[in-house]
């Protein structure tokens, strides 16, 4: 098999339009031309007209770091989430302020998010005194996705704050990619110790941080809006592919490495035949569709993230170094780690 062969989904990712519209006002503080950016990034004035508009996430994207091309500014992602509250988010956004607790907040943005774009791959989970909030984008055919991360960490951050008030203070704040400005710059804006070169995207908190209550929790309302985005949830699940499912499914962490079928099938309540029947029915098998998440993983991070090799090969989940570097170039057609890093790294 080709390293052509590899690929499992064949719709491009998109993100709607509602977040693109929540960032026209303060870009027009930043004095950037909004409307002429988006001709240029290729989205028109009535792809923005409905909140609900799917547009490409390549071309979110674009947007967003020519925008910060234009403003002459490397964190521009940063500050333009310190001027946008939950709206951005739409009826996600006042979910997670309408939980009872933070940890529950969090919860609800990670299981809805990709309500609002594809391809996100975004967890909470508690290790031994710290919470753990992690953000990414897993699809690896996409331009550079360091305003995104930035601007999504930071948002979140904000999030966080207006749910908490003044009770809150993180550990820290991680980040895959290398520092654009000098890292105080960054500790700022963000109000945490800022570490780069990281194997996530993440905000890590006090443990005890995810019992603060929230200002606004609101049974009722929660209900309720719990009610609209399951309805939503579960029409996306339905119209996904049962290969990306299980892609959703592993990027989430909810199965571990080293993944299996059994696992994998286990964790979806199905037997083990069932899923390699259900899989055959779409042209992959289970160790085809691995290989393809462990290559778009492993390209994302040689290109945006300044892991070093080995790094990357532990965070994939391979013993060595060498083992991961022969599976590469088995994936790639002959091109190893150090080789694709060279010829495309965003740094």
């Amino acid at each position: 098999m080709s390293h052509v062969e590899l690929g499992i989904s064949t719709q491009e990712p998109v993100i709607w339009s509602s977040v693109i519209r929540s960032l026209l006002l303060p870009l027009k503080e930043h004095h950037i031309n909004a409307p002429r950016l988006l001709h240029k990034c290729g989205i028109s004035a009535k792809d923005l007209e409905h909140v609900h508009t799917p547009i490409p996430i390549r071309k979110y994207l674009m947007f967003m770091n020519q925008a910060a091309i234009e403003a002459d500014d490397p964190i521009l992602g940063i500050r333009l989430a310190r001027a946008i509250g939950p709206e951005l988010l739409g009826a996600l956004g006042f979910v997670f302020l309408s939980s009872s607790t933070l940890y529950e907040a969090l919860t609800n943005l990670c299981r809805y998010e990709s309500l609002l774009q594809d391809v996100t791959h975004m967890t909470v989970r508690q290790e031994a005194e710290e919470i753990w909030f992690t953000y990414g984008l897993f699809a690896t055919d996409i331009s550079d996705s360091r305003q995104d991360i930035e601007f999504s960490i930071a948002h979140t951050s904000r999030l966080i704050r207006m749910f908490c008030g003044s009770k809150i203070e993180f550990n820290a704040i991680h980040f895959q990619h290398g520092p654009s400005v000098m890292p105080k710059q960054y500790e700022l804006l963000l109000g945490a110790k800022c570490y780069f070169a990281q194997e996530s995207n993440s905000i890590r908190m006090p443990a005890s941080s995810g019992k603060i209550s929230g200002k606004l929790f609101d049974p009722n309302l929660l209900q309720i809006l719990q009610g609209y985005l399951n309805i939503d949830l579960g029409k996306k699940i339905n119209a996904i592919s049962f290969s990306d499912q299980l892609r959703n499914v592993i990027f989430e962490g909810h199965v571990h490495a080293p993944i299996t079928a059994q696992k994998m099938a286990s964790h979806l309540g199905i037997s083990t035949a069932t899923l390699n029947r259900r899989l055959r029915t779409e042209g992959p098998t289970f160790k085809e569709l691995v290989d393809r998440i462990n290559f778009d993983l492993a390209k994302r991070l040689l290109k945006d993230s300044s892991q070093s090799i080995t790094q990357i090969a532990h965070t994939i989940g391979f013993s060595s170094n060498a083992n991961f570097t022969r599976a590469f170039s088995r994936w790639s057609g002959g091109i190893n780690p150090s080789q694709f890093r060279r010829r495309n790294s965003s740094d």
